[in-house]
């Protein structure tokens, strides 16, 4: 089993509800099946952060390989992808925020969504980093495998 943590300050735990009813891992996000997915995810959130215990399928040789890599340290990027409910519009400087959302997916991946290069543009535009943290923290949570 890998564990996966994301810090998701406001998630509420009835935002997973969806999630648990299918609670696939895919590969590399792909929802549209070219590859099956790869494991299951038994997810909650603990102390403002969603944590999800992944079990990869034993029966599946690519999924097996995968956890290998994750084990000895040559794979380390997960990703999780939400469905949008409901947005606070933007104010005084500050950027769009989801107020609710539902867990869509979670999937291993080579190389998770990398926020450096959307950092150093929204600091040359003037942004204070609360505004960036948070746009960072709604668009893509820094994930952490364990």
């Amino acid at each position: 089993m890998t564990r996966l943590q994301a810090w998701a300050a406001g998630l509420s735990p009835d935002e997973l509800d969806n999630y648990r009813k299918n609670p696939v891992v895919l590969w590399s996000h792909d929802i549209m099946g070219a590859s099956p997915p790869i494991g299951r995810a038994d997810v909650r959130v603990e102390n403002k952060a969603l944590v999800a215990d992944i079990s990869f399928d034993q029966s599946d040789d690519f999924a097996v390989a995968l956890e290998r890599k994750y084990r000895t340290g040559y794979l380390h990027g997960v990703s999780v992808r939400w469905d949008p409910k409901e947005m606070a519009p933007a104010r005084s400087g500050q950027p769009p925020r989801f107020t609710r959302q539902d867990l869509l997916e979670i999937s291993a991946v080579t190389i998770p969504r990398c926020l450096r290069r959307s950092w150093r543009l929204m600091k040359s535009s003037g942004w204070r980093w609360s505004q960036i943290r948070e746009w960072c923290v709604m668009s893509c949570p820094p994930l952490i495998v364990l």
